[in-house]
């Protein structure tokens, strides 16, 4: 193990030398042309991205009440609705039975309190004229008031079955997506159980974030989140102190802009800022390995490019973090290449700011 080891490094070391070794005439090398730029130091903020899903600011789960065999479903998941839009019907029998019988209650009621009125005002003209007495007159008037009460109980009972019949046919209450569709026809929909997802309103987008990071999030806070390879600036709206019992996270939605074309259900990544660090950036094209090692082309006072070793970083856009190896204000060749040579003289005439 160690003679192979010392034989890596003895390759690495030799080639690193040859690439340190100047030219014996610099006079006799020909100016290059590439073009160089000044090590910059710029403040950037670290972030973190967290996973979230899209969802619309109006969103419902849409069940039967009564539950039944599905005689009907309407869309497809992913299908644009308008509000009241039919999605489907639930088998009715049980519902239209029931509205029926209380329907019949309520025609026999009504019959009775009709029959009831009249002979109330028949014997309230005779109680007058004093042709009947007045246990009479009591006993016909509390007949009047029972069956007027148990017409109006029964027109409630019709209402309410008319309700439990409306149920059987569920009905977009917005207009929205068909985020899941988690029922066919022939299916037996038990009572309660989500059949249809529904959003709509404003896209947003929810996100589970652990203790630390829920802390620094402030609420109208923007943050970038992205969506099949679309960046989107997104607000905070709504933060849950509450935490998850079980994954010990805290509910985080954000606002994406009205115009963003995302689909609900849709993955999306949201990139949180943490703290500000100080550091050194050169275009991410300037930064080249020899032997496996990274480094840059450092150009001195005198125009020679000479290969120095430094430590990347983290990447970000076009440029490229320089963790050690290099100062602020030195130049280095911006895109020397797989062929550009240690010693190359570099022309002032191409050099950037």
């Amino acid at each position: 193990m160690y003679p192979i080891r010392s034989l890596f490094l003895t390759v690495a070391i030799a080639v690193l030398a040859a690439c340190g070794r100047a030219p014996q005439n610099l006079a006799s090398q020909p100016a290059a042309a590439p073009a160089t730029v000044s090590v910059k130091s710029v403040v950037l903020t670290d972030t973190v991205e967290i996973p979230g899903t899209v969802i619309g600011s109006e969103h419902a789960e849409l069940a039967s009440r009564n539950g039944g065999q599905v005689t009907r479903v309407a869309v497809a998941a992913g299908q644009h609705v308008a509000r009241g839009a039919l999605l489907l019907e639930v088998d009715p029998v049980a519902s239209e039975a029931a509205l029926a019988e209380v329907r019949a209650r309520a025609a026999a009621a009504h019959a009775d309190a009709e029959q009831a009125e009249r002979d109330f005002q028949r014997y309230e003209a005779l109680y007058k004229e004093k042709a009947v007495s007045p246990h009479e007159f009591e006993e016909m008037q509390h007949r009047h008031t029972v069956t007027a009460a148990a017409a109006q109980a029964a027109d409630t009972a019709v209402a309410a079955a008319r309700t439990e019949l409306s149920y059987a046919v569920i009905r977009a209450p917005f207009a929205g997506v068909v985020a899941a569709k988690n029922v066919r026809a022939g299916d037996y929909a038990a009572p309660g159980a989500p059949l249809i997802v529904l959003d709509g309103g404003r896209p947003q987008v929810e996100a589970q974030v652990g203790e630390s990071l829920f802390t620094r999030v402030t609420l109208g806070e923007e943050v970038f989140v992205t969506v099949d390879a679309r960046r989107y600036r997104a607000r905070v709206i709504e933060r849950v102190s509450a935490a998850d019992p079980v994954t010990r996270t805290h509910l985080v939605k954000l606002d994406l802009p009205v115009d963003a074309k995302v689909a609900s259900g849709a993955y999306a990544s949201v990139t949180f800022p943490l703290a500000r660090h100080t550091t050194l950036i050169v275009p991410a094209s300037a930064l080249l390995q020899r032997a496996g090692l990274d480094g840059v082309f450092v150009v001195n006072a005198d125009g020679v490019a000479t290969f120095r070793l430094v430590r990347a970083g983290a990447t970000h856009g076009n440029n490229i973090e320089i963790l050690a190896g290099l100062a602020a204000g030195e130049r280095v060749v911006a895109a020397p290449g797989p062929e550009f040579d240690n010693g190359t003289r570099v022309a002032p005439a191409n050099t950037n700011k």
